[in-house]
């Protein structure tokens, strides 16, 4: 964070604050100025709550009410279609047992979990944006940069991804359907491309993805009824400095 957020690159991220930097923000009570009192540390809530007393000077500090706003920005997944597809927002679903004081059911939607493999390698359950911080973090840093820049093409960008064949496919059961993806870039870099099966967006749990450079053999299930989906997650990763990605979002519709 203070390499690339906090070391003066440009103007986008004047007045942002990490973890007990110094930045004092006039107005703010004191029990929320997390870059000046050095008091934060034990007195915040999350620390007292979550047990979160180990952040060190510059750490990155959580902001609750960003990942609102992170599924606007056009990372090719399709949250804004419908919440439960996933995205940098997560991964949400209706719920239907809340009302205001009329009695109306309110357009409530509650977060979901999906499996994480840390950089520790270890594999766990987690509220679904977790996939994507690491994402929208370097991208973040990128646009720090890129407001340095003088031209459009002088910083680093997004890859251009596209998949031949759609978005948006039918398919039988017990078949298999290829992939293939193609994908370039505004600037310097090359960008590689990976396939994920998203089980836990999809209604059916037990197909297989097996991928060979840019295409991937999507296996059907010879179980699989009508109706049913299978959600596969296609990044592509430019291998520049900030490895910022592109995605496209493929469901394939069970005939």
């Amino acid at each position: 964070m203070k390499e690339e957020i906090m070391n003066g690159k440009s103007a986008l991220a004047i007045g942002y604050c990490t973890w007990l930097d110094g930045t004092y923000y006039e107005g703010e009570s004191e029990g929320s100025q997390f870059g000046a009192n050095s008091n934060i540390v034990t007195e915040w809530f999350g620390a007292r709550m979550l047990g979160l007393k180990d952040a060190k000077q510059y750490d990155f500090l959580s902001e609750g009410d960003s990942p609102t706003y992170f599924c606007l920005f056009d990372w090719g997944l399709r949250t804004l279609e419908d919440f439960s597809y996933g995205g940098a927002s997560g991964r949400y679903h209706r719920v239907y047992d809340q009302t205001n004081s009329k009695g109306e059911v309110l357009n409530m939607w509650v977060v979901d979990e999906d499996m994480f493999t840390g950089y520790d390698g270890k594999e766990q359950s987690l509220e679904s944006m977790w996939r994507y911080v690491a994402d929208i973090q370097r991208d973040f840093a990128s646009r720090v940069d890129w407001a340095s820049k003088s031209e459009y093409l002088d910083g680093e960008h997004k890859p251009v991804l596209s998949i031949e064949e759609g978005l948006d496919i039918q398919a039988k059961a017990d078949s298999c359907l290829t992939l293939h993806s193609n994908v370039s870039t505004l600037d310097k870099t090359t960008a590689t491309v990976h396939y994920r099966y998203y089980k836990e967006a999809s209604s059916q749990k037990e197909a297989k993805l097996t991928q060979k450079q840019n295409s991937a053999c999507i296996s059907i299930p010879k179980d699989a009824k009508k109706g049913d989906t299978i959600h596969i997650i296609v990044q592509a990763k430019a291998n520049g400095h900030y490895g910022l990605v592109k995605y496209q979002q493929v469901i394939i519709t069970i005939e």
